[in-house]
């Protein structure tokens, strides 16, 4: 019940938290600008497309690299991401999950996570998005 209310308050201020997530780094740093620039100028008029269309621009790295470090950083609704434990059971930090126990955890615990997202989580690097600068393609995977 409680999941249910963070559901249907989920469109008040999703749309703006996301954009100040993502723009708000881009425009406060001149190199991810004109990075962005040059990469949506190419990607446009490589395309049939004469505008921004879905289409035209979605295989685009950067751009994509960076709505995901927006959206890693700043979730725009809290929720939790439901798991169920192993038929057997497990034990997780010195406690004994049941067989079939539904666990949950937040998204902005798991989006700041050191083993999955790195020592600088607290830190925008779309880099990271990227598989360079010490993000191979697994740990990349493990992000999504």
């Amino acid at each position: 019940m409680a999941e249910i209310g963070n559901r249907v308050a989920a469109g008040a201020d999703t749309t703006s938290v996301a954009l100040k997530a993502v723009l708000g780094p881009i425009l406060h740093n001149r190199a991810r600008y004109q990075r962005l620039r040059a990469e949506l100028g190419d990607g446009v008029s490589s395309s049939k497309e004469s505008t921004f269309t879905y289409s035209a621009v979605k295989g685009l790295p950067f751009i994509t690299a960076c709505i995901k470090e927006g959206f890693r950083m700043h979730s725009s609704i809290v929720y939790q991401l439901p798991r169920q434990a192993p038929a057997e059971g497990i034990s997780f930090d010195g406690h004994f999950l049941p067989p079939n126990a539904t666990i949950s955890m937040s998204a902005l615990d798991r989006n700041r996570c050191q083993t999955i997202s790195g020592t600088d989580t607290d830190t925008w690097r779309q880099e990271r998005w990227l598989g360079v600068k010490g993000s191979s393609e697994d740990e990349v995977n493990l992000m999504e």
